[in-house]
């Protein structure tokens, strides 16, 4: 896939809509109706899985992530 740009924790507010679309695939889980600390958890698994490139591609072009997926957003 090439050099993917690695994410920290600290970009829990920038990664927001792929990683809900994410939760949402994976744990079919909304964001919104899990608890704070309970996101910040999946999310740290989301930031491992970026940063190793365990993710699908889709998920790395989030323009293409929102045409397939924004459905899932709302």
């Amino acid at each position: 896939m090439g050099k993917v740009k690695k994410i920290t924790e600290e970009d829990f507010f920038k990664m927001n809509k792929t990683f809900s679309i994410w939760l949402k695939k994976k744990k079919d889980k909304l964001v919104e109706e899990v608890a704070a600390a309970k996101a910040r958890k999946y999310f740290k698994k989301f930031v491992k899985k970026w940063n190793k490139e365990d993710l699908q591609s889709i998920y790395y072009d989030e323009e293409k992530l929102l045409d397939k997926y924004g459905e899932l957003l709302t």
